[in-house]
């Protein structure tokens, strides 16, 4: 499926009735780093928008294709967001690890492969592609292997989680660490909260808190960070 993404980006925004300016496509992954650096999350968001973007359309027509709306992926761009806006396409769960979306919690640290579903929240098209899903409980794996991370990495795994119960129905979590499983319901408002929080940050409506400055040395959008050129990284 070839598509010019940017301008498909930009024509699927304005189809989905959002500004064309700001984030809309966004995995919880990145959401969650919010918990580590509020800037790295909204630069990351804007930089991999049109690679999770490609995962949503994949997955539109995956889903178009198994619900027999489509005989084949069409060839013009137009028609292939014509097919993904179609509400006669279910939302559906697809497989992961695929590599089409990107998942990585914090710098080094892959994950998702479990399957991946979509929703829409507070206008933004969620991906999430957590570690598992298993019973009605969504599995994030987290690997800490410095104890002294654990207060920093933790929150990151444990939004993660939440986002990804909100995006699959889930009603509990469970985050698999180093030192053990922590399983317990899935916070609902803290997922919506941290979509809220994303988006008076990606907007700038709300200033981004700097971090602890010993993380900007491993981080991989520092070169566009607003808090480094201020000096708060």
């Amino acid at each position: 499926m070839l598509v010019d993404l940017w301008p498909a980006l930009r024509e699927g925004k304005l189809r989905a009735g959002a500004d064309p300016d700001r984030v809309v496509w966004v995995s919880a992954a990145t959401l969650a780093r919010q918990w580590w650096c509020h800037a790295a999350s909204v630069l990351e968001a804007r930089e991999l928008e049109p690679r999770v973007f490609r995962a949503w359309l994949a997955d539109r027509m995956q889903a178009a294709l198994a619900a027999g709306v489509i005989r084949a992926v069409p060839d013009c761009p137009d028609d292939i967001l014509g097919v993904a806006f179609s509400p006669r396409v279910p939302e559906m769960e697809v497989p992961g690890g695929d590599g089409l979306l990107p998942c990585e919690l914090l710098p080094g640290r892959p994950g998702g492969g479990g399957p991946r579903r979509w929703a829409r929240v507070e206008g933004l098209f969620v991906a999430a592609e957590p570690d598992g899903v298993e019973a009605g409980m969504v599995v994030q794996r987290c690997d800490v292997p410095d104890p002294r991370l654990a207060r920093w990495v933790l929150p990151v795994a444990r939004c993660h989680a939440d986002l990804c119960a909100l995006v699959f129905g889930a009603g509990r979590r469970q985050v698999v660490a180093s030192e053990g499983a922590a399983e317990g319901p899935a916070d609902r408002n803290a997922a919506l909260g941290a979509v809220r929080v994303f988006l008076e940050l990606e907007s700038g409506r709300r200033k981004p808190v700097p971090p602890a400055r010993w993380k900007c040395s491993d981080c991989e959008v520092w070169e566009d960070c607003p808090l480094a050129v201020a000096g708060g990284g």
